[in-house]
C-alpha cells in the first residue's frame, strides 16, 4: 500500500494561498511558495516512483493538461480576447514558451514542471535506483542551459534547483521517518518552521532574491528561498502525521483544490479588476488588503466548484478511459480479467 502523507497536501494549500496573496498585494516572501510547490513535486515524484513508473506520463497529463487548457481558454475568452496570436496560444497550451510567459502567466511554472517530469522519467529509465541522483544532475545542467541561453524577465535560470531540494527532501525523509518522534522533537521542528518563515519574509532576503537593477529575479533565489522552505517542509513531515483535527483537514482540502486555485485565481483577479473599473473604481497593484481578501475568497469558492465539478470528474473519466486496471494474478499463475 502506498504511503499516504498529509503534510504535502497541507503545504500545497499554504503555497497556493500565499501565491494568491502575493499576486494581489505586497507580501515579502510570498514568492517562495513557488519553491515550495517545486520542492513538493520533486519529493512526490521520488515517493510515487518507488515501485516503478507505471503509466507515468498518462497520469501527469490527466493531472495537469485538461484543467490548464480549460482555464487558459477561459482567460482568453473573458479577459484577453484580442491580445494573442494563434501561434502564441498553441505554444502556451503545449508548454513550448521558452523565454516568454504563456497566455495564462502562472503557466510558466507548469513549463518547468513538465520539463522536470520528462527529465525525471528519463532518469528513472536509465537507473531507477539512482533516479534521484541522475535527475538532480540533469536539473543542474538544465540550470546552466537556462542561465546561458534563456535568461529573461519571466525565467529564473536557477529555478530547477528547487526540484533538487525536493529530491533531497525525499532522501532526508527516508532517514527521519522511522525515527521515534518525541515532544521535544516537535518543539524543535516548530521553532525551525517559525524561524525559516520569518527569514523568508524579511526585507534582507527580499533584496537578495530580487535584482533591482535588472528588474529580474536573482540567481540566488532558489537557494535563498529553497533552504528555509526545505526546512519548513521537512519539519512539517515530522510534525504532521495524521489529518484528524479540523484545521489540518481544512488546509489539506485547500491542498486538494490547490491546482484549481493556482490556475483560476489569475482569471478571478482579472475579472474583479475589470468589474471594478466598470463601476469607476480603478484597482492598482499592489492592491489593498480588502481587494486581496476578496480575490482570495472568490478564488477559493471558484476553486472548490472547479475541483468538485470539473477537475475531479474529468480526471476520473479520463483515468477510466486511458488507464487500464492492473490484472490480478490467480493462484494458477494466470491473469484475471481487468478489474473494473
Amino acid at each position: 500500500m502506498k504511503e499516504k502523507l498529509i503534510a504535502p497536501q497541507i503545504m500545497r494549500g499554504v503555497a497556493a494561498i500565499l501565491i494568491v496573496i502575493g499576486h494581489a498585494t505586497v507580501l515579502v516572501g510570498s514568492a517562495a511558495a513557488v519553491e515550495l510547490f517545486f520542492i513538493i513535486s520533486g519529493f512526490m515524484m521520488m515517493l510515487t516512483s518507488e515501485n516503478g513508473l507505471q503509466r507515468f506520463f498518462t497520469k501527469r497529463i490527466i493531472r495537469i493538461i485538461p484543467l490548464y487548457w480549460i482555464v487558459t481558454a477561459a482567460f482568453v475568452l473573458f479577459v484577453r480576447p484580442t491580445t494573442f496570436t494563434v501561434s502564441y496560444f498553441i505554444k502556451s497550451l503545449f508548454f513550448i514558451n521558452w523565454n516568454n510567459p504563456p497566455i495564462l502567466n502562472v503557466g510558466w511554472t507548469l513549463n518547468c514542471e513538465v520539463r522536470f517530469y520528462v527529465f525525471f522519467w528519463l532518469s528513472a529509465k536509465i537507473n531507477r535506483k539512482f533516479r534521484g541522483l541522475i535527475a538532480s544532475s540533469v536539473c543542474i545542467i538544465w540550470c546552466l542551459i537556462n542561465y546561458f541561453f534563456f535568461r529573461g524577465a519571466f525565467i529564473v535560470p536557477s529555478m530547477p534547483l528547487a526540484f533538487v531540494f525536493g529530491i533531497a527532501a525525499y532522501y532526508l525523509y527516508k532517514i527521519l521517518k522511522d525515527r521515534l518522534v518525541k515532544i521535544y522533537h516537535k518543539i524543535i521542528c516548530g521553532c525551525l518552521i517559525v524561524l525559516s518563515a520569518v527569514a523568508v519574509h524579511t526585507n534582507f532576503v527580499d533584496q537578495l532574491v530580487w535584482n533591482v537593477n535588472a528588474g529580474t529575479w536573482s540567481l540566488k533565489r532558489p537557494v535563498v528561498y529553497g533552504i528555509p522552505v526545505l526546512v519548513i517542509f521537512l519539519s512539517m513531515l515530522v510534525i504532521v502525521k495524521k489529518g484528524t483535527s479540523k484545521p489540518v483537514r481544512a488546509f489539506a482540502y485547500v491542498g486538494d483544490i490547490s491546482y484549481s486555485l493556482y490556475l483560476w485565481h489569475t482569471v478571478i483577479q482579472s475579472l474583479l479588476v475589470i468589474f471594478f473599473e466598470k463601476t469607476g473604481y480603478v484597482v492598482t497593484f499592489p492592491s489593498t488588503y480588502r481587494f486581496m481578501a476578496l480575490t482570495l475568497t472568490v478564488s477559493l469558492m471558484a476553486s472548490h466548484f472547479s475541483f468538485k465539478y470539473i477537475e475531479k470528474p474529468l480526471g476520473d473519466f479520463l483515468k477510466q478511459k486511458l488507464i487500464r486496471p492492473k490484472k490480478e494474478k490467480l493462484s494458477d499463475g494466470s491473469a484475471s480479467p481487468d478489474l473494473k
